[in-house]
């Protein structure tokens, strides 16, 4: 006689049904007439990066940083504030919220970038 784990046929333990109730059947053979889901594969990187582009957060970060770069005088820092802040916000049709967080992105590329990472420019860490 196989015991089984509880619950380890698919039945709750209160139920009170186990592999004797169920014609002795062990919990490998439950396993096998599960249907198998296919393996994840994941696009090619040119498809990833068009989509990466065109999400909200990201093309707001991308049109930021080109912003920042036409922008010389804005200082880079972890922090847009102030007056650029406002600038920002309203050449790019950006919320607060948004900016901030597109600025953040900027700032994490920024310092990757700055760290050496060969897959970003140092000049527009975000248009490579």
């Amino acid at each position: 006689m196989t015991k089984s784990r509880p619950g380890g046929n698919g039945l709750s333990p209160e139920a009170g049904a186990g592999p004797d109730e169920l014609g002795g059947t062990p919990d490998r053979e439950l396993r096998r007439d599960r249907p198998r889901l296919p393996p994840v594969r994941l696009a090619p990187r040119e498809e990833l990066a068009a989509a990466a582009r065109v999400a909200p957060l990201l093309r707001a970060a991308r049109d930021l940083s080109a912003w920042a770069d036409d922008h010389p005088a804005v200082p880079a820092r972890q922090v847009l504030a102030g007056s650029d802040a406002r600038a920002a916000a309203e050449a790019l049709d950006l919320t607060a919220d948004e900016l901030d967080a597109a600025w953040q992105v900027v700032a994490a590329a920024s310092e990757q970038a700055a760290a050496g990472d060969p897959l970003k420019s140092l000049d527009s860490p975000l248009n490579s």
